[in-house]
């Protein structure tokens, strides 16, 4: 059920990483009745300081958040053999199909798309990235200890000035590490 309140008014999970956010389950409409998702509100730092968790062995603020083993278990390879490949889109005026890095084997974990080789712009080999429906994208490079987040809040999904500014913003944070 959407939550009116505010996201200073709405009360918030017991978690360094979403101290401002807050968590809500949303049902979809009738005809999608088969679909739940689960919609954070959160604002860039705290995605930033979620992504961190993952550069930090599951250490924020000097806390132990995440168990090292939690860490390890969510971003490793959850799918064996198949690989990630086109998201084809079924509504159009949402989200255009899209393919990140296309031709290189890409694998999913238990949270996030996982780059297995590197790919062009600097990204290293075990990278992580998640993205969502407005332009909503972040990215875990443990190799270069850098993370990123930019949230664009555009449809549709996959949009290409979207995802070149994305890249771009990557790229610089890969050169400055």
């Amino acid at each position: 059920m959407f939550d009116p309140r505010t996201p200073r008014q709405r009360p918030s999970l017991d978690h360094q990483f979403l101290k401002r956010g807050y968590s809500t389950r949303y049902e979809a409409p009738s005809s999608y009745n088969h679909l739940i998702t689960i919609v954070y509100f959160v604002e860039a730092a705290d995605s930033l300081t979620f992504a961190q968790l993952f550069l930090n062995d599951g250490r924020a603020d000097g806390r132990q958040v995440l168990k090292p083993e939690t860490v390890k278990l969510v971003t490793q390879n959850a799918i064996g053999t198949l690989d990630v490949r086109l998201f084809k889109t079924s509504v159009p005026a949402y989200s255009k199909g899209a393919e990140f890095f296309p031709g290189m084997v890409k694998k999913w974990g238990l949270g996030f798309m996982i780059s297995t080789t590197a790919a062009p712009g600097g990204r290293s080999a075990d990278s992580l990235a998640w993205a969502g429906l407005g332009n909503t994208y972040f990215w875990i490079d443990p190799a270069h200890g850098v993370a990123g987040v930019i949230l664009m809040q555009v449809i549709p999904f996959a949009d290409g000035k979207a995802l070149a500014l994305f890249g771009s913003l990557r790229r610089r944070c890969t050169r400055l590490s």
